[in-house]
C-alpha cells in the first residue's frame, strides 16, 4: 500500500551517512518503528519519519499522505502493519530499499 514506496526516501532522512555494512540492522529497526507507529494509529509519530519535501512518483505529498491515513483509520477500527525487506542496495550516496507491507484491518459493521 502506501508505505512500500516510501521506505527508501524515509530511511535516508532517518539514517543519513550510514555505511552499507551497518545498514541492515538500522533499517530493520526503522521499519519496525514505522510499523509500530502505523499499527498504533499514531499519526504524529508516523509522519515524523517522512521528510517535509516527501512526494510519491504520482504526486502525493506529505500532507496528502497524512490526510489519507487519517481518513483510512477513521473507516477501520484496527489495522496491523507488517513490512518485510525484500532487498536493499547502496547506489552512490543513497540506498534503494524494496519492501512489502501487509496491512490487516477490521471495518466496523
Amino acid at each position: 500500500m502506501i508505505i512500500r514506496p516510501l521506505v527508501a526516501i524515509l530511511f535516508m532522512s532517518v539514517c543519513p551517512g550510514v555505511w552499507a555494512k551497518e545498514l541492515l540492522p538500522e533499517l530493520k529497526t526503522t521499519i519496525a518503528a514505522i510499523d509500530q507507529a502505523a499499527s498504533a494509529r499514531n499519526l504524529d509519530r508516523l509522519m515524523g519519519f517522512f521528510a517535509p519535501q516527501f512526494q510519491t512518483s504520482d504526486g502525493m505529498d506529505v500532507n496528502q499522505l497524512r490526510s489519507g491515513l487519517a481518513s483510512l483509520w477513521e473507516r477501520y477500527n484496527q489495522m496491523e502493519y507488517k513490512t518485510t525487506i525484500d532487498s536493499w542496495q547502496q547506489q552512490d550516496n543513497s540506498y534503494i530499499v524494496r519492501t512489502t507491507t501487509t496491512i490487516k484491518g477490521l471495518k466496523p459493521k
